[in-house]
């Protein structure tokens, strides 16, 4: 890296595409148009040398069936259009619905991505494809990004990988045994069974929330037992490979208890892993709600996570006391090689009665709020996200285009 300019890598949390969304992006026609959600976040998107967020949908196409249930994605491929336009240059794509439409939307998503010039990792069309570790070179500062998943809703959409087809996706899990959880035959899946035959999940998630029977609740990530030491395996080969080819590697996980604040048993002990077998960041995503930040093996900075980058707020399944229509861009400075300086931009989805969504960094969005108990509720909502990330904080905060996260200085590896 030469010159006075910083190195800024930026990433962002889950980009979403539920039915809300669908909808309010459709157009007179059958087209659909996403660039609205990328309005408002374009320009800070072009600060940064580089922009990373994780694509939690698919795009294989309208006969594969566009989303109509509540954890079933399937976008309009205009949606990775946009993505490209609005300046994202990295897309990571192991998580736990990369496989709603089987291996062949897996592997159609991937050609689009190709096609409108995104890169990507975490789920791949062949062996040979996984193999190859994703390395940028900002003027001879190499980073790797590496991405996985803690699994692929195997339970929900009965999509098994075959045998030699195992280098698909990244994973944490063996999909026989995530299968299995949540199968007992207890009263209450007795019960909830005859209900949902009649009832689409989506209704019956929206019946419960308008009689208050049972709230969504949050769930914890406490249980390691379907973790499998085969994929930890691969997990650390790789972070080897990356050391090798590195200066510096970025892991994106996607894993962690759903809108729940505090990061669950599993999530510890997949940082600590990660910790320990040289990665030199970790960005989580998937719990939906921000959560918080802490420093590893004296080095490590990882992020629980960022929360969703556009989430729905009228989806029937939210858990709204987390505030999940928060989330947090996540930028790193490097001068060198040397991290010199990170920050975050705290984001809000803001919907409209279409289901349209805008993703608006906080302090454009205090500018467009005249009435004063709005101003006052968007800096409270702020402040509760900016002590949530940064670990317990409890500061009065201002709205703001970046807030300082880290000072510090880290010597990166330079004997590669």
């Amino acid at each position: 890296m030469t010159g006075q300019k910083d190195l800024k890598i930026t990433f962002i949390g889950d980009i979403m595409c539920e039915k809300p969304l669908l909808k309010g992006a459709y157009r007179e026609g059958g087209r659909f148009d996403f660039s609205p959600l990328f309005s408002a976040v374009k320009d800070k998107f072009g600060e940064s040398s580089y922009v990373v967020g994780n694509l939690e949908t698919v795009c294989a196409g309208q006969t594969a069936g566009y989303t109509d249930q509540v954890y079933s994605f399937n976008s309009p491929d205009s949606l990775i259009q946009a993505i490209s336009e609005a300046g994202i240059n990295l897309v990571t794509t192991a998580n736990n619905h990369c496989l709603d439409r089987g291996l062949d939307g897996l592997k159609r998503t991937l050609d689009l991505l190709d096609q409108q010039g995104l890169e990507h990792t975490g789920t791949f069309r062949s062996e040979a494809e996984r193999e190859k570790i994703l390395v940028k070179d900002f003027e001879g500062f190499k980073v790797a990004f590496l991405a996985y998943t803690y699994g692929t809703n195997t339970r929900l959409n009965q999509e098994l990988l075959g045998r030699g087809e195992e280098y698909a996706v990244n994973r944490l899990q063996c999909q026989a045994a995530e299968a299995g959880q949540g199968q007992a035959n207890s009263l209450k899946a007795r019960i909830a069974g005859p209900v949902l035959k009649r009832l689409s999940l989506e209704r019956w998630l929206k019946f419960k929330q308008l009689t208050g029977f049972k709230p969504p609740r949050p769930s914890v990530d406490d249980s390691l037992e379907a973790l499998d030491g085969s994929f930890l395996e691969q997990l650390q080969a790789d972070l080897k490979r990356a050391g090798k080819v590195a200066n510096y590697t970025i892991c994106c996980l996607h894993s962690g208890g759903q809108f729940n604040l505090e990061p669950g048993r599993f999530s510890h002990h997949i940082f600590d892993f990660l910790a320990k077998n040289g990665a030199d960041l970790v960005v989580g995503t998937h719990p939906h709600v921000v959560q918080r930040h802490d420093l590893f093996a004296g080095s490590m900075l990882g992020f629980y996570s960022l929360g969703s980058f556009s989430i729905s707020p009228s989806s029937p399944y939210l858990v709204k006391a987390g505030l999940p229509c928060y989330s947090v861009m996540l930028h790193l400075y490097f001068k060198q090689k040397v991290l010199s300086k990170v920050t975050f931009t705290v984001l809000k989805a803001v919907e409209d009665k279409r289901g349209m969504l805008v993703i608006y960094p906080v302090n454009l969005l205090g500018h467009e709020l005249v009435q004063g108990r709005e101003i006052s509720r968007l800096v409270e909502d702020v402040t509760f996200i900016y002590n949530r990330i940064m670990a317990g904080a409890k500061k009065k905060v201002k709205l703001q285009d970046e807030y300082l996260l880290w000072p510090g200085e880290f010597l990166i590896n330079d004997d590669r």
